[in-house]
């Protein structure tokens, strides 16, 4: 009961240590990527996998009157992980995070041309929710860890320069674009593993918070309805606001779960 042993993906996938006393995290310095440890009851040891997954993404084309689904196209090969893809509004551009350089990073590259793929220098995207389109499909959202902290930084896609966005949270958890350019939503972990939206005003440098919803795990801006959907992390459930973040509906009680 000193401590815990988790497996987490900082430049690469290792173990680390929480000392429950000191609340110090060290990695065990296990050259591998390992996860799912467990240790024995009685005995100083500890088991755990080596993980050697590789993963691609594959496009399937839907025949438009129905019919056998077309056989599956890797869009860019890779000996390494591929998760996360976020396609572009316009469907030519494909971002997603990757371990291929034993680094996991951020690429983007135009479908259909796997000599455009390249790796977003200087930042560590957290692996947890998709990359975000602009509705023009130059600029791309990603929460990522820079020097130790954890940043919501967006992305001029062509010339792949990342800047960090002065949210005022702490630690930003997810963001999406809105219908207006001086509005954004951004998800903030409001503390004791709760996690709540806010709505900024980004005309100015520092950001000014117009609204906020409590217990949204995750959210998306739908541009055709104008709508903002989320989910919830305290139960299932799908719910909509306006973009102002008010006239809170639930659109289905049972689905999807967050």
């Amino acid at each position: 009961g000193s401590g815990l042993l988790f497996p987490l993906i900082a430049s690469e996938l290792c173990l680390y240590r929480y000392d429950m006393r000191t609340a110090a995290v060290t990695p065990l310095g296990i050259m591998a990527p390992a996860t799912m440890p467990d240790v024995a009851a009685r005995s100083p040891a500890m088991v755990f996998e080596i993980d050697q997954l590789r993963t691609g993404i594959f496009r399937y084309d839907f025949p438009a009157g129905g019919g056998p689904v077309a056989r599956s196209e890797q869009l860019f090969a890779s000996s390494g992980g591929d998760l996360m893809p976020a396609v572009s509004p316009d469907g030519g551009m494909l971002a997603f995070v990757s371990d291929r350089s034993t680094q996991v990073q951020l690429w983007i590259g135009a479908i259909g041309r796997p000599e455009t793929l390249r790796p977003i220098e200087g930042l560590m995207p957290v692996t947890r929710h998709l990359p975000v389109w602009s509705p023009d499909g130059r600029r791309l959202l990603v929460i990522a860890v820079i020097d130790g902290r954890q940043e919501l930084r967006e992305i001029e896609v062509g010339s792949d320069v990342s800047r960090r966005l002065p949210v005022p949270a702490e630690t930003p958890v997810y963001a999406a674009y809105t219908d207006r350019p001086d509005r954004m939503l951004v998800g903030n972990d409001g503390g004791e593993g709760r996690l709540r939206l806010a709505l900024y005003d980004t005309s100015r440098p520092a950001w000014r918070e117009l609204a906020s919803i409590d217990d949204v795990a995750l959210a998306k801006f739908d541009p055709q309805r104008k709508r903002v959907y989320f989910t919830r992390a305290s139960r299932p459930g799908l719910w909509s606001s306006d973009t102002d973040l008010r006239n809170v509906a639930l659109v289905e009680a049972s689905q999807p779960y967050p």
